[in-house]
């Protein structure tokens, strides 16, 4: 018997999607689930989420942030350890909010 697996989070976003596409690309069966009013991404400040409705279309979501602020919401993010971007700086400053 094939055991499916459910992620789930307030907005369906973030650790749980991340846990998603690493089962599912681990041969899982995976569905992901928010349980929250609405899906929220990071805004310009911690006051400040994009709130959009479950069932947004990511394409929609993806072009009302770029469309808002293409600099905060840029194209990629680059990896930190592209080592050509420790040459930039003196000091990384790494957070991590739980």
């Amino acid at each position: 018997m094939k055991f499916r697996y459910a992620m789930v989070c307030s907005s369906n976003q973030n650790r749980s999607m991340e846990a998603h596409s690493i089962l599912k690309r681990e041969g899982f069966e995976v569905s992901s689930y928010g349980t929250g009013a609405h899906v929220k991404l990071p805004g310009p400040s911690l006051r400040e989420p994009n709130v959009y409705d479950f069932g947004t279309p990511y394409k929609q979501m993806y072009e009302d942030l770029r469309r808002k602020d293409s600099e905060l919401y840029p194209l990629f993010f680059p990896h930190l350890f592209n080592f050509a971007v420790f040459s930039l700086f003196v000091w990384l400053l790494i957070l991590q909010r739980k």
